[in-house]
């Protein structure tokens, strides 16, 4: 409790020190007032963001105290060590190291800070040369807004336009309580987010709204709407060019909006536009508004994502021409007053860090809300595993509530959630957590149990009673009955020692897609490690990897997050050094990757004279099953087909292929091992008391986590139901043995049981 109330106090203290913002977050420096310098330097730690589950973008600066260049090089080594806001709990310590070169004047570095609640305070430590440097280490606090609430399944919105300020954007930003008179008015070009942000405003805040400017009836101006975005920790406003160059320091951001001549300019710049480009990949969405009337401009967005080839990105595109390009339609159906997948909630419970996804007043459910003024307002098409949208209108904010809800009831829930996109929370219990173990770990070695009970119970009773009564030693019962036990439970510890070995075993499911015409690809992957004896370095990953750790209850039985005393270090490589994987237990992790990949598999079809294609596996790995779609629409499939290898494809027996591709991926499906109940595990636990869900308050009246919904198992499950008519001309599905483009966290693994489809285009 006294922890609580000091984190309170520190974030009390940094909002009166730091003007409150859009998002949450702050801007600190140290060192901090009446501490003594002795470095000669000033650390400065940016927290701004919005908050959400993923990596929070942080940036760290060290400069010299008095200003000017540096007159030696210096490298100071920063530790972070969030703690939560509601419990005061710690999070994940992320470290890294940032250089100061002599004649700079700013040393600067962005490191990705896991969150997965909201952050109340950072305990920062220093050091340099391996000396802690106290002036510039010790706790700040992070501010949080009027609307605060956590949320897994609210999305986390984003609002690129270059309008916003780059730069002293709160300077620009009025006070709410200032009226916009006629006389103080500027032009309103920002986003008008009032009707979109009201849908996700808890029942507790909703009283609040009116005072807030929530209404759009009211008049507003860009400096109003800069500082209504201050009041919502899951909603902001950004410039170009302030947005992140890595694409995992975007992954707490569900859906984007921007315009068509905003994202224009955004793609001449490299790094950020591959920043975003790859997130859009991974299974998010972007909004595009201003693509003209009737979707004149739809060509030039296609060219901006390499969707289309051989089209000129002036020429327009006929309305019958839309579907055949991949762009969908919203239903009429979908339009409506309520967000369709937030039916069931707990309308009373009001408490702050409760379900966030509820309108401001109850709808009522028996007023049809009308009908759309347009009927297509917008267009929906895929994007390898994200959704592009695309808005004919050049500013359809702030639009009606029917409206948005039209938007979010048309796009898949399972894809805006977080926690349905990824099937996994880091709030509620996840019991799927075991239906994904490695063969034979956590199996009772009751076969050998039983013979060495059975050995020492005959050894120690009858046989060492008669030994010794021989002898007229049986004394030394005393010695040899605790000797003997002690044998037989050395015995034990060795069997199990030898049985699960020291080194690191793995179980795998992975779905990557590689479109080899633009050489990208995107992978999912869960991954089940059993270490028996943990590396001492932990585990390690690529900088562009988003790695999220599963745990089968992530949080206390009153609803407070556990510290799992985790540690993760930037430097290089993202190395989980500490908490991720544990000696003699299990550790999963969900892996979400995208890069450029120039694998794949080469096609001859006019088969080297014969009339079937001609296959090469260009993969790295070992395919065992390959299914394609030719040009024509003919389907070829073939066996085992080794790396670097090449086959004359076979034809398919098309009454055969159901059953047959059912199966294949029926078998890998994950299962509870023989014997297991996930419903015993909680009964058992409500003998000492209420259950662990009663005391869960995140998203509660949602449907509860699962893998069923990740975009990774969806995926698998799609395929495996695959109808050969569905398959796309110039498409291939390959069950390979190992998995392509796919990163694992130890470098000498033994990997058993693993499931890995590869899906792409050429």
């Amino acid at each position: 409790m006294m922890r609580i109330w000091i984190i309170a106090a520190l974030c009390v203290a940094t909002a009166l020190a730091t003007d409150l913002h859009a998002g949450s977050g702050s801007v600190v420096s140290l060192p901090l007032a009446g501490r003594k310098v002795t470095t000669g330097l000033k650390l400065e730690l940016n927290t701004e963001w919005v908050d959400g589950n993923g990596y929070r973008p942080t940036t760290i600066s060290i400069s010299p105290l008095g200003g000017g260049a540096a007159p030696a090089d210096r490298t100071l080594d920063v530790t972070l060590h969030p703690f939560t806001q509601q419990w005061g709990i710690a999070m994940s310590r992320v470290s890294t190291s940032i250089t100061l070169e002599q004649g700079q004047t700013v040393g600067k570095k962005t490191i990705a800070l896991p969150q997965y609640e909201a952050i109340a305070s950072i305990q920062i430590e220093t050091y340099e040369d391996g000396r802690r440097r106290d002036d510039l280490s010790g706790a700040v606090g992070m501010s949080w807004n009027a609307f605060s609430g956590w949320s897994e399944a609210a999305p986390t919105i984003l609002f690129i336009d270059s309008d916003t300020p780059a730069s002293d954007r709160l300077a620009y930003a009025a006070p709410l309580t200032t009226p916009n008179t006629k006389k103080d008015k500027k032009p309103e070009r920002l986003p008008d987010i009032r009707p979109l942000a009201s849908l996700f405003v808890t029942p507790y805040n909703a009283s609040n709204m009116s005072i807030a400017g929530l209404d759009p009836a009211e008049d507003i101006d860009d400096r109003g709407l800069l500082q209504l975005a201050r009041y919502f920790n899951r909603i902001d406003y950004i410039h170009p060019d302030r947005l992140p160059t890595e694409w995992v320091q975007l992954t707490s951001i569900d859906l984007m909006f921007i315009s068509l001549s905003d994202l224009r300019s955004l793609s001449q710049k490299p790094a950020t536009w591959e920043a975003l480009r790859t997130w859009l990949s991974t299974g998010t969405t972007l909004c595009v508004y201003d693509v003209g009337e009737d979707f004149r401009d739809i060509r030039e967005l296609e060219h901006l994502f390499a969707l289309s080839s051989g089209d000129s990105a002036d020429a327009g595109v006929s309305s019958s021409e839309l579907s055949d390009r991949g762009w969908m339609t919203p239903r009429t159906a979908e339009y409506a007053s309520e967000i369709h997948a937030t039916r069931g909630v707990d309308w009373n419970n009001n408490s702050l860090y409760s379900q966030p996804m509820v309108p401001a007043t109850k709808p009522n459910n028996t007023t049809p809300p009308g009908k759309p003024d347009n009927a297509k307002p917008f267009l929906i098409r895929n994007v390898d595993q994200g959704h592009l949208v695309a808005f004919a209108e050049a500013n359809p904010f702030p639009g009606k509530r029917e409206d948005w809800c039209w938007l979010f009831n048309t796009l898949n829930n399972q894809d805006w959630m977080w926690y349905q996109r990824h099937g996994l929370s880091f709030h509620r219990e996840n019991p799927q957590y075991w239906n994904l173990l490695i063969p034979g770990v956590g199996d009772a070695p009751v076969t050998s149990f039983l013979v060495l009970i059975s050995l020492f119970v005959v050894v120690i009773g009858p046989v060492n009673y008669f030994f010794l009564q021989q002898r007229r030693k049986l004394f030394l019962l005393l010695l040899t009955v605790p000797l003997g036990a002690g044998v037989i439970t050395f015995a034990l510890f060795s069997y199990a020692l030898v049985s699960d070995g020291l080194g690191v075993r793995l179980r795998a499911r992975s779905l990557t897609s590689i479109d080899q015409t633009n050489g990208r690809t995107v992978s999912w992957s869960r991954q089940s490690y059993y270490a028996g004896l943990a590396p001492s370095a932990g585990m390690s990953f690529p900088l562009d990897a988003a790695v999220y750790p599963i745990d089968h209850r992530p949080t206390g039985r009153y609803g407070q997050p556990k510290d799992m005393g985790r540690r993760l270090r930037w430097n290089g490589e993202q190395r989980l050094t500490q908490g991720y994987l544990n000696s003699r237990s299990t550790s999963q992790v969900i892996v979400v990757e995208s890069r450029e990949t120039s694998l794949g598999i080469d096609v001859d079809e006019a088969g080297g004279g014969s009339t079937t294609p001609r296959v090469t596996n260009r993969l790295g790995v070992d395919i065992e099953q390959l299914l394609i779609r030719s040009t024509d629409g003919r389907s070829f499939a073939c066996g085992e087909l080794p790396a670097g290898s090449s086959v004359q494809l076979h034809t398919i027996d098309a009454k055969e292929f159901p059953d047959n591709w059912n199966k294949l991926f029926a078998a890998e499906r994950p299962e509870f091992p023989i014997g297991f109940d996930p419903n015993q595990v909680e009964n058992a636990s409500a003998i000492f008391g209420d259950s662990y869900s009663y005391w869960q308050e995140i998203d509660r009246g949602l449907p509860e986590p699962t893998t069923a919904t990740s975009i990774l198992e969806r995926g698998l499950r799609n395929i495996g139901n695959l109808k050969l008519d569905d398959m796309r001309p110039r498409s291939y599905i390959a069950v390979v043995r190992q998995a392509p483009n796919v990163s694992l966290g130890i470098e000498s693994v033994s990997e058993e049981a693993s499931f890995h489809v590869v899906t792409g285009n050429w």
